[in-house]
């Protein structure tokens, strides 16, 4: 394939359910998202590119947001920022991160940030958030599970984003409850 990028000895991010996420062999601050396994008529990454597209304000996102398509020599792939702290090694994700006491609080600013913001959040998981840790701060973003879970809520939000306010709302509380109260009390 002329012009792709080769994935042969490229160093494995993570690997989800239907994708598998590579650091960028030309660019330590990217990875590539590349298709493995199809699970959903819908491709993730045509879903986040395509709601990327439609953000008024993408830097106001909280979220690693994709920048362009490549070919790869594992198929069609889509470029995000690598997310990492400043010390350079990569944010850890929620699941991994020991010292949770400050969660409650960095949760709460990254959900106000996407209510504030009208942002879409389809697939919140502690594995989709990582912890970014620059110059003495920290904040959580979502590395993945954002955009529209299918076409209908798409052309909905185009007519009112209220439904998807409401549903991603619905979301964060939900999540905030299960995962970052329930699991760690001395959170309360």
């Amino acid at each position: 394939m002329k012009n792709s990028i080769d994935l042969a000895s490229a160093k494995v991010i993570g690997k989800g359910s239907e994708r598998i996420c590579y650091q960028h062999p030309d660019d330590h601050n990217l990875c590539i998202k590349v298709r493995y396994r199809i699970k959903r008529s819908r491709d993730e990454s045509e879903r986040e590119y395509d709601y990327v597209k439609r953000l008024k304000n993408p830097n106001l996102a909280p979220y690693a947001l994709p920048l362009e398509w490549v070919e790869t020599s594992e198929g069609k792939g889509l470029v995000f920022p690598l997310i990492r702290d400043d010390d350079g090694q990569l944010s850890q994700s929620l699941s991994k991160v020991e010292d949770k006491s400050q969660l409650a609080a960095l949760f709460d600013e990254f959900a106000q940030s996407v209510l504030d913001n009208r942002l879409s959040v389809t697939d919140l998981r502690l594995q989709n958030l990582v912890l970014q840790k620059m110059a003495g701060q920290q904040r959580i973003i979502m590395i993945d599970g954002y955009g529209f879970t299918n076409d209908f809520l798409k052309n909905v939000f185009r007519i009112t984003s209220l439904i998807t306010h409401i549903q991603t709302k619905r979301r964060l509380i939900r999540f905030k409850q299960d995962f970052i109260l329930a699991k760690h009390k001395s959170l309360l």
